[in-house]
């Protein structure tokens, strides 16, 4: 597309105030804040100038681009409002609580092997031995690298 004609596309495209201007945009102003609906309206008319500069939109395209602007800033807007957050499910407290975060490197070698020989006793809803304890209280000062 010419660079001339792409000029013309730019100049049907309404200015943010002349927008902002438009009654369902006033509405929607009014209810929703001026800030917010001013800045949907630039994030549109950003798209349609990016749209227009790749050559994806020609004179047609651009009316009818035009003609749905209040409704894309209306989407624009609940898109930005909307909630973007997400259910995760956290498990660092499972990983740090039951030790199963604790790598057996950090121990010293006769140590991790007496960890794994030894036989377990359950208390309440924890299975880990109880004689692990007093094997490690002896290497306190021992260096934790592997």
């Amino acid at each position: 597309m010419k660079t001339a004609a792409k000029s013309d596309l730019y100049r049907k495209l309404p200015s943010v105030d002349d927008l902002l201007r438009e009654t369902e945009i006033v509405a929607l102003a009014a209810h929703e804040g001026h800030a917010a609906v001013a800045d949907a309206a630039r994030a549109v008319l950003t798209r349609l100038r990016t749209e227009i500069s790749d050559g994806h939109l020609d004179s047609a395209a651009v009316d009818v681009a035009i003609a749905g602007l209040a409704g894309a800033v209306e989407h624009q807007l609940r898109k930005a409002l909307s909630y973007s957050l997400r259910s995760v499910i956290n498990a660092t407290g499972v990983i740090l609580h039951t030790n199963l975060g604790v790598r057996l490197c950090f121990h010293p070698p006769s140590i991790t092997s007496e960890i794994l020989r030894a036989p377990t006793r359950t208390s309440s809803s924890r299975s880990f031995p109880e004689n692990v304890a007093s094997a490690t209280s002896m290497w306190s000062g021992f260096s934790k690298s592997c």
